[in-house]
């Protein structure tokens, strides 16, 4: 039955190489196997004529004979065909092992001599048997990838992790041993100090020698058992983590967006790295436990006993307080969950909220959330230090207690004294820990279940499940098609022929319906549709016509609940308008997972018109593109993404609005490059099928795929049967697809430009972009900590800090008072009640200084930092919002701040609670004995040179693991959001891989700086070991101290050592977070702020009333310096806009439009002069002239709340101080939500929101579309016209993502209601520009041309 069981599991047939290579562990694994039938056969002979036999003797015999065979040939089996050793087989091997060492003993003492040396022969080819099981057979599996992912852990024996917990199974036995010595070598010494001790000079000797011994191997074994288990831990968290990282590109979409998987490796893996080291102690708890009771018991009876009260009535008010704590935590993390939330989606829109004047407001937001939290957080903080305080005076109670118990049961005697007390003390000091550790077992091992859990909790959610068909009979990834081309991308032959087949599709849609994730109901009904290989299809339908939504059904990424959909090749190549680019050069974005191909590279940069940006590139090809490309502008994003669409050479290729970023020259070139009769894709044989405003698809297309606002597809050839276009293209070109308009103005006039300066044109996203680094090396600086006390008041830390000074003095006074009452009164039992006052008053200094701390300091001391912040982030310029990473901005208002908030704090406190506390221990130790003074020099000596070294080692290694793990953390995030791309390039094993390189990178400083604490701690113990043997040899040689002072001197020293760790672990814990206070002054005082004119004034009233612009000589840069721009985006611009005209902004991307429209809103600096309407705009208000100016901007801004609070939000005046909120009438209330509803009919978005809740219904639950989003911008815009008047409006790229219907339509509102203003509009399409009394074309920042239509 084993024999058959084992041969069921991880079986695999060996390579004839493998057998050969693995001869010499065959054949010895053969001599060991007969050998153990050989003894067992001699045992069986010896047994039978033995005289000393019985009953059982020759069953037993017989038994270990069918044993040993049947091990021979389970390893015979296993050998060749398993990858792995049995479990059972380990298991059975090392059982009988230990069997045969005591039948060997048994057998030795009983006479029979022979029958033992048998047992030691069975026994020592059972331990080589043991051995050569655990021999890796690495290279044994015949198939190369079972060989390859067939490491030594999982080819190696059953004993290969058990190695490495008995390792730290009997390191950490030996430091119980040396430790509980250390109460009874102190008993020893008081015995041996006693002035009328007989004790040799030999016998002192021996005690000054065990004393180095015990103290120091108590230290080294310690340090080994720490060393051992942080391997585990490092092993552990690198294997969960690795399981993470997998599952990541498994699950579906809308988990991924939910970023569990990013809160469990910033918090749950934390807190089981911290928490798995006292849960692997718990075995070893129980043997201190009950170690140091039998040892307690021999010293004072069943008193020992009494040491359970305040300890089990510790974990009991701990149960309680947890039980009310819990739900204020919660309270608290929630709202801190909130805020960072809320700030990320302020941070993401910073730029377009202030354009829209609405900074204050969102400044005030961010201190309203900041103080929420604060005010959640109250109740779980006075919980909190209420129940510390408590447990601070139940852990010193315990002695005192225990102490009480013996002097009235008479363990101690008529009087007390130093043998007796300090031994007891100590073994209540050992013990007190193991014993409160133990009693919170079950707590800790449930928490521990719930991290692990909420781990499972992601494993275990569901994969995938890619609801497409393959009709190929081999599934290939994109980059092995890499050959099916040759360099000049033409189709391989292999591949023209089976795209001349009789059945030539490569999509087939067969009565599909189709859900989006996240929703049960169908937006696509009975979908019936087939896709020709090497087409060009085109996909149209109205802005709401889910036209993304039956995309990702061909991406696989929809749910497809009726109906069947077949793909030839699962590869696709898609590119949306939202382009995702991973955090790597210029290259490697567009080549992915391809092999580099030179010529076929160049052609994809020609035909996408990258070759100028690349030219110009600080770094070419090498150039990296930042964090989702935050290093290219748009349009290039744009460019590269559809680059690497091109490059992958897949057979179906996706294009979903991939060209709305780029200007429609640069589009046009593009999509006709790519699509059109010599169009790369279309001489690649690629399927293409594309969503696109551009008319000019319409003459590249082969097929027409409709969808109508029902969620009906239909699909007709562009061609008719006469081979014209159909009425169906006509009607696009009319309807859907931009056109220009016929009554376009032809009285053209054109005006020559005036002043063209001789500026340089700089291209300031052609340069290297300034970060925010809030990841700088923290150097150890006063100043950092004045700045944490000044924001909170140097009176206030004062008395904060004299508090904590008081408790650390405090604590250790309990054994200062022992030696007093042993010195003066030894028989006088009342002296217990002072021993308890003094355990009383550690307590509630304690609390007092967490109330303090966390009630009165901490939120002063965060809310003041907080708001600096927030002023200084919204206050930044538009240039730097631009460069900067919003993660970076976003770290601040987490990490760091909670930092500030929670850890700094903590830090400081035991800072200085462990510092005092060490200097009062060494003070006492000193006194023991007068010559001791002599080594305090030394002493601080050699805490100085520690501190110094493992500081600077420390910062380093911290510094490290931000860095490494802020990287695996961004290549995470990173893939979270190209997720859809990553699946459709079947990209998962390549990013899996780089992920892997990430982990180990990031594992190597988190290893050592483990190590480093580690090696502090055994540092500092064997600095302690030093003292111990020179306080012995003073005490036992130099006979100057009374057994009083020598017991007490020798107490302290038993937990001297981790005071002194603690002290410097806390101390290095402080430098590290105070950087974060580095981080926070460094962003406060270098982020360029826009500054206000010192001769500003506030706006008139009615201001602008007209909205004449006049412009001259401007020159306007991004970035600023003490002299002005020193990179211009527009040079020596001259304008003069009349009153109540329409301007019109053109130009290819990079052209200066967008600076023109930030220069007026005031974002950028300049020089020259702007005045609209009589005011230089340079004197007003940055705010004030925003908020009178309308803006509607390319980017979507979207206000936590309700329709009406993001159509209206300038009506929320909320002051976070007081609360007050502007009034407004119940008819004026009407009245406005009457004008929202009128425009958002218009706009054809009301029906839609009636099904949710009409203007009261949450913006996140309607599900827009991003159209969809660009029309809410667009309808604040309007109603504010409505509500205030204002007759200047800018418009920037607003309807480059909607159809030409909705764009017509936006078009007429604007005419509509914006009549009689001045407008200026910057847009792509012709035809937005169309009706404009001046068109001003732009070029290399400079105005190259303006047209005049009268």
């Amino acid at each position: 039955m084993l024999l058959s069981a084992f041969c069921s599991r991880n079986c695999t047939i060996l390579s004839p190489a493998a057998r050969s290579n693995s001869r010499e562990q065959t054949e010895l694994d053969q001599a060991c196997k007969f050998s153990k039938i050989a003894s067992s056969s001699s045992s069986l002979t010896i047994r039978c004529v033995s005289a000393a036999r019985t009953n059982t003797t020759y069953g037993e015999a017989a038994l270990d004979f069918a044993a040993a065979l049947g091990v021979a040939a389970v390893v015979y089996v296993e050998h060749r065909h398993a990858i792995k050793t049995s479990v059972f087989l380990g298991l059975y091997l090392a059982v009988g092992l230990f069997t045969e060492i005591t039948k060997s003993r048994s057998n030795f003492r009983d006479g029979l001599s022979k029958s033992a040396y048998i047992a030691v022969f069975t026994a020592v080819f059972k331990l080589l048997l043991i051995g050569l099981e655990e021999v890796p057979k690495k290279k044994l599996p015949t198939n190369p990838g079972t060989r390859h992912v067939s490491d030594r852990e999982v080819t190696s024996g059953f004993f290969t992790w058990k190695t490495s917990i008995f390792a730290i199974l009997v390191s950490r036995l030996c430091v119980t041993g040396l430790t509980f010595a250390q109460p009874f070598l102190l008993e020893e010494i008081i015995d041996c100090v006693d002035p009328h001790s007989n004790a040799s000079t030999q016998e002192r000797m021996r005690l000054v020698g065990a004393t180095f011994f015990i103290f120091s191997g108590a230290a080294v074994c310690r340090a080994l058992t720490t060393y051992l288990k942080n391997r585990l831990i490092t092993r552990l968290r690198g294997g969960l983590f690795s399981h993470l990282l997998n599952k990541s590109s498994k699950v579906e979409i809308q988990e991924e967006r939910n970023q569990r998987t990013i809160a469990l490796m910033d918090a749950d893996f934390d807190n089981i790295v911290f928490g798995l080291p006292d849960l692997i102690e718990m075995p070893f708890t129980v043997i201190d436990v009950v170690i140091g009771i039998v040892f307690l018991f021999r010293l004072i009876g069943l008193s020992c006993l009494a040491m359970l009260i305040p300890l089990i009535l510790s974990n009991v008010l701990g149960v309680l307080f947890s039980r009310i704590s819990a739900p204020a935590l919660k309270f608290w993390n929630d709202n801190i969950e909130v805020r960072v939330e809320k700030t990320s989606q302020v941070l993401s829109k910073l730029p377009a909220i202030k354009a829209l004047g609405l900074r204050p407001k969102a400044a005030r937001f961010i201190r309203t959330l900041r103080a929420n939290e604060a005010a959640a957080s109250k109740k779980f903080i006075l919980i909190r230090a209420i129940s510390i305080g408590i447990a601070v005076v139940l852990d010193l109670s315990a002695p005192v207690v225990v102490v009480a118990a013996a002097l009235f049961s008479s363990a101690l005697g008529e009087t007390i004294s130093a043998k007796q007390m300090y031994p007891t003390l100590g073994i209540i000091a050992l013990i007190a820990g193991p014993l409160a550790a133990l009693l919170k077992a079950y707590h800790l091992t449930v928490t521990m279940l719930a991290y692990f859990r909420r781990i499972e909790a992601v494993l275990l959610l569901d994969n995938h499940q890619d609801p497409r068909i393959s009709t190929s009979a081999d599934i290939k990834v994109a980059c092995s098609q890499c050959s099916q081309r040759n360099q000049h991308g033409e189709a391989s032959q292999a591949l023209r022929e089976k795209l001349g087949k009789d059945t030539g599709h490569i999509l087939r849609f067969e009565n599909v319906s189709i859900t989006p994730h996240g929703s049960d109901t169908p937006v696509l009904k009975s979908i019936d549709l087939i896709i020709d290989a090497g087409s060009m299809n085109g996909v149209f339908g109205h802005t709401s016509s889910v036209k993304s939504t039956f995309l990702e059904s061909i991406l696989g990424e929809a749910k497809i609940t009726e109906g069947r959909l077949y793909i030839d090749d699962m590869t696709v190549a898609v590119c949306a308008q939202q382009v995702w680019l991973p955090n790597t050069t210029f290259r490697d974005c567009i080549i992915g997972n391809c092999e580099y191909d030179p010529v076929w590279f160049n052609s994809v940069i020609v035909r996408c018109r990258l070759q100028q940006d690349l030219a110009t590139l600080p770094n070419g090809e090498n150039h990296r593109v930042g964090i989702n490309g935050a290093a290219l502008s748009d349009s290039q994003r744009q460019r590269v993404g559809i680059a690497r669409t091109v490059y992958c050479r897949a057979r179906t290729v996706i294009f979903d609005d991939s060209f709305s970023s780029l200007d429609k020259t640069t589009a046009v070139d593009i999509l006709m490059g790519l699509c059109g009769h010599d169009g790369l894709l279309r001489t690649s044989g690629c399927t293409v099928i594309m969503v696109t405003h551009l008319p000019e698809s319409l003459e590249v297309v082969d097929n027409l795929i409709l969808i109508d606002s029902n969620g009906t597809v239909s699909c007709e050839p562009r061609l008719g049967s006469n081979g014209r276009p159909s009425m169906t293209v006509f009607f696009l070109k009319r309807c859907l697809l931009p056109q220009e308009d016929d009554d376009v103005r032809q009285d053209v006039s054109v005006e020559p430009l005036k002043n063209s300066g001789a500026h340089p044109q700089v291209s300031d996203r052609g340069q290297k972009q300034r970060q925010c680094n809030p990841k700088d090396p923290q150097q150890s600086d006063l100043r950092l900590y004045l700045l944490w006390v000044d924001a909170i008041g140097r009176i206030s830390t004062g008395i904060w800090v004299s508090l904590i000074l008081l408790m650390g003095i405090n604590e250790v006074f309990t054994h200062i008072y022992v030696r007093i009452w042993i010195a003066t009164a030894p028989g006088n039992p009342l002296f217990i009640i002072g021993y308890g006052l003094v355990a009383l008053s550690s307590g509630m200094l304690c609390a007092s200084c967490l109330l303090m701390n966390y009630v009165l300091l901490s939120p002063h001391n965060s809310n003041s930092l907080h708001d600096q912040l927030t002023a200084t982030v919204t206050g930044s310029t538009v240039g730097f919002l631009n460069r900067v990473n919003s993660n970076l901005l976003l770290d601040l208002y987490s990490q760091d701040m909670d930092l500030v908030t929670k850890r700094i704090p903590q830090a400081l406190y035991a800072t200085l609670y462990c510092g005092t506390t060490s200097l009062v221990q060494i003070g006492i130790i000193l006194s023991a004995a007068t010559y001791m003074t002599a080594i305090l020099p030394w002493i601080f000596g050699a805490m100085f040179m520690i501190q110094r070294h493992y500081l600077r080692s420390l910062r380093q290694l911290q510094l490290l693991q931000i860095e490494t793990h802020a990287a695996l953390i961004k290549e995470f995030r990173e893939a979270i959001a190209g997720l859809v791309y990553i699946r459709a390039f079947k990209y998962q094993e390549h990013g899996f891989r780089r992920s892997l390189r990430l982990l180990d990178e990031a594992q190597k400083p988190f290893y050592l700086l483990l190590c480093s604490q580690a090696f502090l701690a055994l540092t500092l113990h064997l600095l302690t070991s030093v003292i111990a043997a020179v306080l012995a040899t003073v005490t036992l040689f130099a006979r100057s101290s009374s057994q009083n002072a020598t017991g007490l001197a020798f107490l302290v020293l038993i937990n001297i050592g981790t005071s002194f760790t603690r002290f410097l672990t806390f101390w290095a814990m402080s430098e590290s977070r105070i950087g974060s206070l580095s981080r926070l002054h460094n962003f406060i005082e270098q982020t360029p702020q826009e500054t206000c004119h010192e001769d500003a004034v506030d706006l008139p009233p009615n201001w602008p009333p007209t909205g004449v612009i006049e412009i001259s000589n401007v020159c306007a840069g991004y970035r600023v310096t003490k002299n002005g721009p020193d990179e211009y985006a527009l040079h020596d611009v001259c304008l003069v806009i009349e009153p109540g005209k329409k301007t019109g902004i053109t130009g290819r991307v990079g052209s200066g439009k967008s600076a023109l429209i930030l220069t007026l809103l005031g974002f950028l600096e300049y020089e020259g002069s702007i005045r609209i309407d009589g005011v230089d705009i340079r004197k007003a208000h940055p705010d004030q002239l925003r908020s009178r100016i309308i803006t509607i901007s390319q980017d979507v801004v979207e206000f936590e709340g309700t329709i009406r609070d993001n159509l209206l939000p300038y009506d929320e005046l909320e002051d976070p101080t007081d609360g007050a909120v502007e009034a407004i009438s119940q008819k004026e209330a009407e009245r406005r939500d009457s004008i929202v509803l009128q425009t958002l009919d218009r706009l054809n978005i009301w029906e839609k929101l009636v099904k949710h809740g009409g203007l009261d219904a949450k913006l996140e639950t309607v599900g827009f579309s991003q159209e969809e989003k660009q029309l809410m911008s667009i309808a604040r815009a309007v109603v504010r016209r409505r509500l205030t008047g204002s007759r200047l409006l800018l418009v920037d790229e607003t309807t480059a993502s909607v159809d030409s219907w909705r764009d017509r339509k936006v078009r007429e509102m604007i005419k509509e209601y914006f009549r009689g203003c001045t407008i200026i509009v910057v847009a792509q399409r012709t035809e937005s520009i169309a009706d404009s009394n001046q068109t001003v074309h732009m070029a290399e920042g400079r105005i190259e041309l303006v047209q005049n239509h009268w």
